[in-house]
């Protein structure tokens, strides 16, 4: 894990305990257009939450969701730079903090804005609560090296990833007691 270089919104950064913790288990960087393709360029090993502010926002105790329909650039940087894509699911995550639900059009408006819309809460807070949470790890799936992708060959290469994503989720729900099925927005 040393190796890896996270990927956040750079709004986290303001937390001294956040980039406390990041430093610890990896190295921080900000998930920007500039830094990500620097790292790729160096061929270094990434992770990312695609969904970012607005998956955080949207999350519910009540179902698993991703937000992620949208989201292409990660996909496009990835076929740029032919890397490998990895699906993964951390079952359980939605269970760690309630979250108000409800306003999302308001609530992503104001993340498109750079403000954090998220209403998580706890007990005691600010400490998660105690469940268990499972992290799902899918296959590479390898992209090809594309200078230039068309917005065709990107949708194309989203949607493969997309299918890896909702079948590692389908092949591991049962093991840890979920019976719906994964929300994509």
């Amino acid at each position: 894990m040393a190796d890896v270089h996270f990927c956040f919104s750079s709004v986290l950064y303001a937390s001294p305990f956040f980039l406390i913790f990041c430093k610890l288990i990896g190295k921080p960087n900000p998930a920007d257009k500039k830094t990500m393709q620097r790292l790729m360029k160096e061929r270094k090993t990434m992770a990312l939450i695609p969904g970012g502010f607005e998956e955080a926002t949207i999350t519910t105790n009540n179902a698993d969701r991703v937000f992620i329909k949208a989201r292409m650039g990660f996909v496009c940087y990835a076929l740029r730079h032919g890397y490998c894509l990895t699906p993964t699911f951390a079952f359980g995550e939605n269970r760690c903090f309630m979250n108000v639900q409800g306003a999302w059009r308001f609530r992503l408006w104001l993340n498109s804005l750079g403000f954090p819309a998220i209403l998580p809460w706890s007990f005691p807070p600010p400490l998660p609560y105690d469940k268990s949470l499972n992290v799902v790890v899918g296959k590479p799936l390898q992209l090809p090296t594309i200078r230039k992708p068309t917005d065709s060959q990107v949708e194309e290469w989203h949607g493969k990833y997309m299918v890896e994503l909702e079948a590692l989720y389908n092949r591991h729900k049962g093991t840890f007691g979920v019976k719906g099925d994964l929300e994509v927005w």
